[in-house]
């Protein structure tokens, strides 16, 4: 696993959930979706402190 292989994994990720996040917003209450994205901002934001750290360590 080296940094490109990391990297390219959590875009593909992102890009994962950016399809789910459209499909399921169509019925979602309004208070909903800013929850959705509170939590996906902490994902994001903890992926790229774990790149960060994996950086690191090689």
């Amino acid at each position: 696993m080296n940094e490109s292989m990391i990297l390219s994994l959590i875009a593909g990720a992102m890009v994962l959930v950016l399809l789910v996040g459209n499909l399921t917003r169509r019925n979602m209450k309004p208070g909903e979706s800013l929850k959705l994205a509170l939590i996906w901002i902490a994902i994001i934001g903890v992926a790229t402190v774990a790149v960060t750290l994996i950086q690191r360590q090689l």
